[in-house]
């Protein structure tokens, strides 16, 4: 027995014994890693691009990924800028955050103009034009009818002819007038809901951002909406894959795009119920009434460069919800918007069918393959 407190026994400590040289080499270590993490350093910012990605969260609610392509520095600019533009939206245009730009103007009383924030003139601007463009099935005034849908959900019934009656008349873009000086409510209980385009313009203004902060490729994506430019790091398009509108745990296409905006919208896993009925989360603004589950399992619309203009991801995402008011009769309204392309599936898991634009099939990855069963 020995009181010594070391961990080694007595035969190996006799046996261990210091290097002679030990502090040169220490010294030598510690030469060595400066001078790896000097030239770590340097070449960090050397020009060559590299991918680098995020997944920021507490963004619209819903999964958000971020992926920038470019030197080092710019790449992680990008990334912080693109977050930001994103949150900044979000917080302007939610009707879900009190304080919001967009909740005080549904507060306010039918008088006018009403000075607004460039970015919220834009959006309500080019829901306006959309609004035209899908004759009617895009409207952003609808939040009375999602409120009274909402209201009577909780009480398990559906609206009364007469209370669909009530709250359309105060539905319609021609309830709003806007011009260059602000908005002017030309009724009260005119409300605002932008959720058919608020993520769209999100993820357009954090493209900006990236472009500004001189990436050469990049993607943002919220919640299965996204939109891309450049080259993707990893062999040059981006994959843009397409849920199975039917069973959530499979891919049923995928797309191969370099510079577009996608989005996809769909009632069959999201709906509700009153009195054992299935309705889509998604409300018809002419008529007032929720669409019947089932009436558009998904819809995929494809924003593409036109000219000079850009892909367009809030037009991808109005799109997207109107066509899904519209139906599979209607898709020729996309044929006649160069840059639009669309695909819709019907039916259910034993019997669908799948609608396309003219252009759809030529954005598929080859082998061009869209597998429902």
């Amino acid at each position: 027995m020995t009181n010594d407190q070391s961990i080694y026994p007595p035969e190996m400590k006799r046996t261990f014994k210091t290097p002679p040289n030990l502090p040169a080499l220490c010294f030598f270590g510690i030469v060595i890693v400066s001078l790896a993490v000097g030239i770590w350093y340097l070449n960090r910012d050397s020009g060559v691009p590299v991918r680098l990605s995020s997944r920021p969260t507490g963004i619209m609610g819903t999964e958000c990924e971020l992926a920038a392509v470019a030197p080092r520095s710019a790449a992680e600019r990008a990334l912080e800028s693109a977050e930001s533009a994103l949150r900044n939206v979000e917080a302007g245009m939610s009707v879900h955050i009190e304080a919001s730009e967009l909740s005080k103007l549904n507060k306010a009383p039918a008088a006018g103009p009403i000075p607004l924030s460039p970015e919220l003139m834009k959006a309500l601007s080019a829901a306006g034009q959309f609004h035209k463009q899908t004759d009617g099935a895009f409207d952003v005034t609808c939040y009375p009818l999602i409120r009274l849908w909402k209201r009577c959900k909780a009480k398990g019934r559906e609206p009364t002819g007469q209370e669909l009656a009530d709250t359309l008349k105060r539905v319609g873009m021609k309830h709003l007038r806007i011009a260059p000086d602000g908005i002017t409510k030309l009724t009260d209980g005119v409300m605002v809901d932008l959720g058919g385009i608020a993520k769209g313009c999100g993820i357009d203004r954090a493209i900006e951002a990236m472009i500004e902060a001189g990436v050469v490729g990049g993607m943002v994506n919220v919640g299965g909406d996204l939109r891309c430019f450049g080259g993707s790091g990893e062999g040059g398009s981006w994959p843009v894959k397409i849920r199975h509108p039917f069973d959530r745990t499979r891919i049923c296409a995928t797309l191969s795009v370099t510079d577009a905006a996608v989005a996809t919208s769909g009632d069959y896993h999201r709906y509700f119920e009153i009195a054992g009925k299935r309705y889509s989360h998604i409300v018809d603004p002419r008529t007032g009434g929720a669409l019947p589950a089932g009436h558009a399992p998904s819809v995929t619309v494809v924003s593409l460069p036109v000219g000079d203009a850009p892909p367009s991801a809030a037009a991808a995402d109005a799109w997207a919800t109107a066509i899904s008011v519209l139906g599979p009769g209607r898709i020729e309204l996309i044929d006649r918007h160069p840059g639009l392309e669309a695909m819709i599936i019907t039916g259910s898991p034993e019997k669908h069918e799948i609608h396309m634009s003219k252009g759809f099939t030529a954005l598929l990855k080859p082998p061009a393959q869209i597998k429902l069963d």
